[in-house]
């Protein structure tokens, strides 16, 4: 019998002793605040990718096409009679997947639960074609078609978004903690470029611009004026695993969908879904 107490009163005491040292940990975690770096990989909806087609603004590729002093050198290169045949198909242009850099910080509202908050600066860019027909008599292999030749059409923009939010842990086993995060948005996003090359000369689609005389050489002077984009907003979630490797550094990995609006102008500001991938390392 006494045997059976003394083995009641060790595992007794190694429970509560458990449960104190867990408490201890929880109330060392409270109000500690993290932060890290992280990069990772970005894709964003097409949704407003149609504006870098070069048929959406006054000075666009068929300003350059009718326009008489870019005439004589488009002359040159296509030699035949020529004129445009299609531009991008708006619902297959697209961005490419791109670099997600940035920083992310926060503070431990206790062991599972913190708030946070992340920038992320993104740099979008967009490459297509738009078809030129061409009236070769010399080809015999076109038989009275016209030649087709594709001309590539470029865009950049700058995109950066600021999540604010919670992270919940879900999972919790040693070292490795698996976790949901559900965040506010907003973004800034600015059209940085956007132009075509012919024979290796760059021609930039301008937006809203205004023509502001021509240079001695007979090329057009262009005032820029305030460029598309703006500040939109929406929410995201998504998922994550954290790896504490030592007292001070945790691995963080994380996929989000990110549900925003993009605002490119008064009018053109779609809402779409976005996807993101994260790896941080963080300190705290």
């Amino acid at each position: 019998m006494k045997y059976f107490l003394l083995l009641l009163f060790i595992i007794t005491s190694t429970i509560n002793y458990s449960q104190s040292d867990e408490e201890q940990e929880d109330d060392d975690i409270k109000g500690t605040v993290f932060f890290g770096l992280n990069i990772g990989a970005f894709k964003a909806n097409n949704k407003t990718a149609q504006i870098y087609s070069g048929n959406v603004t006054d000075y666009g590729v068929s300003f350059y096409f009718n326009n008489i002093f870019y005439q004589p050198e488009l002359d040159q290169y296509f030699k035949y009679n020529y004129r445009i045949s299609s531009f991008p198909n708006p619902q297959t242009i697209r961005y490419r997947t791109t670099f997600n850099v940035g920083g992310h910080g926060g503070i431990n509202i206790d062991e599972s639960i913190a708030i946070y908050a992340d920038i992320h600066i993104i740099n979008l860019k967009v490459e297509d074609v738009f078809t030129v027909a061409v009236d070769n008599p010399n080809d015999p292999t076109l038989t009275g078609n016209q030649q087709l030749e594709q001309i590539p059409i470029f865009g950049e923009e700058s995109r950066t978004n600021l999540n604010l939010g919670i992270q919940a842990n879900f999972y919790s086993e040693g070292p490795m903690k698996a976790y949901f995060n559900l965040f506010g948005n907003v973004n800034n996003t600015k059209l940085e470029e956007n132009y075509f090359v012919i024979n290796n000369e760059k021609y930039p689609i301008m937006h809203n611009a205004l023509v502001n005389g021509t240079t001695t050489t007979g090329q057009v002077k262009f005032q820029q004026s305030v460029p598309p984009g703006g500040v939109g907003y929406g929410g995201g979630t998504g998922l994550g695993i954290k790896y504490k490797f030592n007292e001070k550094f945790t691995f963080d990995a994380n996929y989000y969908g990110i549900y925003t609006r993009t605002r490119m102008n008064a009018t053109f500001k779609p809402f779409g879904l976005n996807h993101a991938f994260v790896a941080r390392i963080i300190w705290g």
